[in-house]
């Protein structure tokens, strides 16, 4: 799986994909628009953060690469790659956080 070097984009299956864990140095992008909310990412090999209108969606320590990222009523679906184990916690819903190691 490559890194995403748009930080974030929206792939052809219509989920997202966000994340380089390659970077030495934080970028992040604001104001990216997906089903109508606003998504903002914050990426490098520290750390990987998702937010969704200025919600917490993601983290992941050190950072990591997420593909395909897809959330339904059911629950969250994704794959991720990193250059080591990561810890990864994720809020699908206002009252449910999961973490992940």
């Amino acid at each position: 799986m490559p890194v995403i070097e748009e930080l974030i984009c929206i792939e052809q299956d219509g989920t997202i994909s966000f994340g380089n864990y390659k970077l030495g140095q934080k970028a992040k992008k604001s104001d990216f628009e997906y089903q109508g909310d606003m998504y903002k990412v914050k990426t490098y090999n520290q750390i990987t953060k998702l937010e969704r209108n200025d919600m917490f969606v993601y983290e992941s320590v050190p950072g990591t690469a997420a593909e395909h990222f897809k959330v339904t009523d059911e629950g969250v679906e994704f794959a991720v790659e990193g250059s080591q184990d990561a810890q990864i916690t994720v809020s699908w819903r206002m009252t449910q956080t999961t973490r992940f190691m």
